[in-house]
């Protein structure tokens, strides 16, 4: 996981789903502080994650249940634009 600015930090995270609805379709990754921090990237940054292919979305904090977990939340149609899976 990159900042789409030519900065070329890189992050190696686990996948998991959104859990609310509500974020489906919305292109966002729900990132922890702690790595957001480490990427020099505030909420609201586009970001690129990359698995087979790359895509861009934007950073949002982590579920507060997802706090140290070195986990991105994303939805279906990121993983699949990205080429990566849940897990």
């Amino acid at each position: 996981m990159n900042k789409k600015d030519g900065n070329n930090d890189a992050v190696r995270l686990k996948i998991g789903e959104l859990t609310s609805r509500e974020e489906f379709g919305k292109g966002i990754a729900r990132l922890d502080s702690k790595v957001m921090k480490e990427l020099n990237v505030t909420e609201g940054d586009v970001i690129e994650i990359e698995g087979k292919k790359k895509t861009g979305v934007l950073a949002v904090r982590s579920y507060p249940e997802d706090v140290g977990s070195n986990l991105v939340r994303i939805d279906g149609l990121v993983r699949k634009n990205a080429g990566t899976s849940v897990g």
